[in-house]
């Protein structure tokens, strides 16, 4: 308006000078016409004669002309005044003309700098947004329209037209179990309910697969609190997500049985102990150990041992199916059964799961037998918590072990002192084996045709230092439920063989003395080399050193028997199968084993003079194992009936106290030379 109003008046003032210029030059004309037509007249009437008429008109004339000079000079001034003037303002103008030039280009510039770092800055966007692994996505409310940059569409392999908003489209691509949590995040965020809006969600692509996603956005509201938009990243956070899930499968599940492991069974046993309180329920924990696994570690490799923890683990979730099921330990699995006190029977089931898991198993051509331990806790009667449930199941485990392994055993309080009991006979194990408490006694073993002496089997004794001598009954299980059976093995082969080079260096009769190997000792990979070592180290010739295993023992891993076995013929070393027909399948492997003799059980000795039957498997026993090659040698021999019946039946050896109970070095050196 102010710019109007300026043109307006120049344009008055313009007007008005063209007026006075106007009338200037109308005065003038109209002066010089007066002048022209009266000047004579009034010479006339002033001058009377010609002379001075003459002189007058040249006065005239040069009145005109000075009048005339006068006027021109005034419209000259005038005009020169004004062509100044106007050369000033177009001067001016011209000035700012080249300002308002000078402005408009320096706003040009700017508007180019401003276009250019628009240009650069959608550049970066674009540049950003590909080259990141963030798509972006505008969500109008009001129009329900949704923006999504290419980054985003490539992410998911759809494209925008796909996500209708208006159709609600969009929600078919986001996982069922994330599409609640997805919406009500959002709604929360839309209504004030939480600061920000961060979800992390699955999103189906194209493909069908889906892709772990994190939506991140902000709102715009009106001044009503009315969300008008919302806009955000959209990020592909899939490998985040499977690398956060090996972490958590690394740290509550086992790595070899794909099973809950301690960890995750503990935050298990906590929601269960919770849901049984809320619903008045009772539930099982067992404790299922393996015996002796770490043998099967040892001799066949970790490789082999890992293949039959998968095996097993199968078997007991296969056994115990809708429960629970985790890997404890090492070779300890734990199950937790929900029961109904009046149809289930805890004994039952805990016998058949011996029964189902204690078999033999091949693997990689291996065949071995394994039996399991378990441990019985029942809540809430044994405990409320998951750590009395777990000390209780793991107690009461403890006790089959000691009941001789395989077999099961429910909790009752008594055990504890039973297993104090246990921890001061480990104790009292490691004490003397540093005090060097363990002596070995002498069993003669006779011929049975003829009397005369023709080995001793090596057994261990224990004389403790407050309870005396103690029978290795009451200690041998201790130490093979703690490992320490392999140390005292070692003991025993050390100090026989230690003995048979005094005898040998003493002129004393030496006899070949048959020793004991435990089922874990059998299965040291270096037991060969150690013992080679050792009658190395004495100097004595391996046929004076004989080996015994039970059945139990050869069974564990029967190629890996036979192999050892094999080993102890080449170096001249005989192998005894101990304990014969107690154990599994004994007829079976049998001709398999390169077993030199078979020692029959005294429990089929016991009776034989009254028991028809147990006479009569005696007597095929013998046979059989002559018919093998296989000498035969009756233990548990107190009577002379019991001695004729095995002489008539062609038993080779016999030992037991009808000739001789075990005795201390001295008086077996006795023996040995009342009965050379």
């Amino acid at each position: 308006m102010i710019k109007q109003d300026n043109n307006l008046d120049n344009e008055n003032n313009s007007s008005k000078k063209s007026i006075r210029t106007l009338i200037t030059i109308t005065l003038y004309i109209a002066f010089g016409f007066l002048w022209l037509f009266t000047s004579k007249s009034l010479v006339q009437l002033i001058v009377k004669s010609n002379l001075d008429k003459t002189l007058f008109l040249y006065w005239e004339g040069a009145f005109f002309i000075v009048i005339s000079a006068a006027g021109l000079y005034l419209s000259i001034s005038k005009l020169e005044r004004y062509l100044y003037l106007s050369i000033n303002r177009l001067r001016r103008s011209n000035e700012n003309l080249r300002s308002a030039k000078e402005r408009l280009h320096k706003q040009l510039e700017e508007i180019n700098l401003k276009e250019n770092a628009l240009r650069i800055s959608e550049e970066r966007y674009r540049l950003a947004s590909d080259g990141s692994q963030d798509g972006i996505w505008d969500l109008d409310l009001v129009k329900n329209e949704l923006v999504i940059s290419s980054r985003a569409e490539n992410l998911v392999g759809l494209n925008k037209t796909v996500f209708n908003v208006k159709k609600k489209q969009w929600k078919e691509f986001i996982h069922p179990n994330d599409r609640d949590y997805l919406l009500n995040t959002l709604n929360d965020y839309l209504f004030g309910k939480i600061d920000v809006f961060n979800v992390e969600c699955r999103l189906r692509r194209k493909k069908g697969d889906y892709l772990w996603i994190s939506f991140r956005g902000k709102g715009i509201w009106d001044e009503y609190g009315n969300a008008l938009r919302i806009a955000g990243s959209i990020t592909d956070i899939t490998e985040r997500k499977l690398h956060e899930q090996r972490i958590y499968n690394l740290a509550y599940y086992d790595q070899i049985t794909g099973l809950p492991n301690r960890s995750s069974f503990f935050e298990q046993l906590n929601k269960i102990i919770q849901n049984s309180y809320r619903n008045d329920k009772n539930f099982v924990v067992f404790f299922i150990d393996l015996d002796d696994f770490k043998a099967v570690n040892d001799t066949l490799g970790h490789d082999c041992g890992d293949v039959l923890m998968k095996e097993v683990s199968q078997l007991i979730k296969d056994i115990f199916k809708d429960c629970f099921t985790a890997r404890f330990g090492g070779d300890e699995f734990i199950v937790i059964k929900e029961i109904n006190t009046e149809k289930d029977n805890i004994s039952d089931i805990s016998k058949n799961t011996v029964n189902s898991l204690g078999k033999a198993w091949t693997i990689n051509n291996h065949e071995f037998y394994i039996s399991v331990s378990i441990g019985v806790s029942i809540f809430p009667i044994h405990g409320t918590t998951p750590q009395d449930l777990i000390k209780n199941a793991d107690m009461a485990m403890y006790t089959a072990k000691s009941n001789g392994k395989n077999t099961y055993a429910i909790f009752n309080p008594s055990m504890r002192n039973d297993l104090l009991e246990m921890f001061k006979w480990e104790k009292d194990l490691v004490k003397a084996l540093e005090n060097d408490e363990f002596k070995i006694y002498y069993q003669p073993q006779v011929s049975a045709t003829d009397e005369t002496i023709l080995g001793a089997e090596a057994l261990i004794r224990w004389n403790h230092t407050e309870r005396g001598l103690i029978s290795p009954n009451e200690f041998i299980p201790i130490a093979e439920e703690t490992g320490l059976i392999v140390n005292i093995g070692e003991k025993i082969i050390d100090k026989t063989i230690e003995q048979i080079k005094h005898w040998k260096d003493s002129n004393i009769k030496v006899v070949p003395i048959s020793i004991n190997l435990s089922p874990l000792q059998f299965q040291q990979q270096n037991l060969v080399q150690y013992i080679d070592n050792v009658l190395q180290n004495y100097n004595i010739d391996p046929s004076l050193v004989k080996f015994e295993i039970t059945e139990s023992t050869a069974l564990k891993d029967i190629n890996q028997t036979i192999n050892t076995i094999k080993i102890f013929n080449s170096m001249g070393i005989e192998v005894a199968l101990d304990d014969f027909g107690t154990g599994y399948s004994s007829l079976t492997y049998l001709k398999q084993l390169p077993i030199s003799s078979l020692k029959i059980d005294k429990a089929f000795i016991r009776d034989i003079n009254s028991d028809i039957r147990e006479a009569s498997i005696v007597l095929n026993i013998i046979t059989l194992a002559h018919d093998l090659s296989i000498k035969v040698i009756a233990e548990g021999v107190e009577t002379l009936e019991q001695y004729t019946i095995l002489k008539d039946y062609g038993c080779d050896e016999i030992q037991g106290y009808y000739f001789g109970k075990p005795m201390p070095v001295s008086e077996f050196e006795s023996f040995i030379k009342k009965n050379p």
